[in-house]
């Protein structure tokens, strides 16, 4: 047998212009992330903002602090509703040497925005509650109202978490959730610029966390069940 059967082919090895395609490939695609970063990055936050068509309801569920009530109070004057539940949790904090009380401050948010106090429904929460026990408190404070329908309002960033946690919450309860945040504007946020604000940043970065929070806890809860229902 000739010894050149018995010679090592050394390996193929891509040369110095197989490189610079490479190189350049890459250079190409992290420019055009860049240059389509405003693309993207909006619709990362737009994922957050769920915005649904809203029908009248039995009853608006204000979240959000003064933005919520405000955007509440909005759709009060359009008609969507005459009532409005908020739930509230008592303060420690004092402010200016006195302690402030949330009823007093809500139900005057609600006047100025010409909301009257006997439309309003207070439920208070515990000051620190588990989001789940938090909504099915919501949930029961919801069943004397004899309510089948109810439009959710909050910041616009948080109504994704906020739907995941409801639509869980109220999946056997026979009420139709509708979800409608207030604009982003209402914060100094817009959904085509956040990233270029440190509120922005924060906020929906913050929100993805507790998001990836909240699926990963409902992923082991499943789990959980499913083993519980094997044994």
């Amino acid at each position: 047998m000739s010894s050149l059967g018995h010679q090592n082919i050394p390996p193929h090895r891509p040369g110095k212009r197989a490189w610079y395609i490479k190189g350049a490939i890459v250079i190409v695609g992290l420019g055009v992330v860049v240059a389509a970063h405003p693309v993207w990055l909006s619709q990362a936050a737009r994922f957050l903002v769920i915005e649904e068509t809203l029908r009248p309801a039995d009853i608006i569920v204000v979240f959000g602090g003064y933005v919520g009530m405000k955007h509440a109070a909005g759709l009060y004057h359009q008609g969507y509703s005459s009532r409005l539940l908020i739930p509230f949790r008592p303060t420690r904090e004092w402010i200016f040497g006195f302690l402030p009380d949330p009823v007093s401050l809500i139900r005057e948010q609600a006047e100025s925005l010409g909301v009257p106090v006997e439309h309003l429904i207070l439920h208070r929460t515990p000051r620190r509650q588990l989001p789940e026990a938090w909504a099915q408190g919501i949930k029961a404070a919801l069943h004397p109202q004899s309510v089948t329908s109810a439009i959710v309002v909050g910041r616009p960033f948080q109504m994704r978490r906020l739907a995941l946690l409801f639509d869980k919450v109220f999946s056997d309860a026979g009420v139709k959730l509708t979800y409608s945040p207030a604009p982003p504007e209402a914060e100094e946020l817009s959904i085509h610029n956040w990233w270029t604000k440190r509120d922005g940043l924060i906020t929906v970065q913050n929100e993805y966390l507790l998001l990836l929070l909240r699926v990963l806890q409902y992923r082991v809860g499943i789990l959980r069940e499913r083993v519980v229902e094997q044994e």
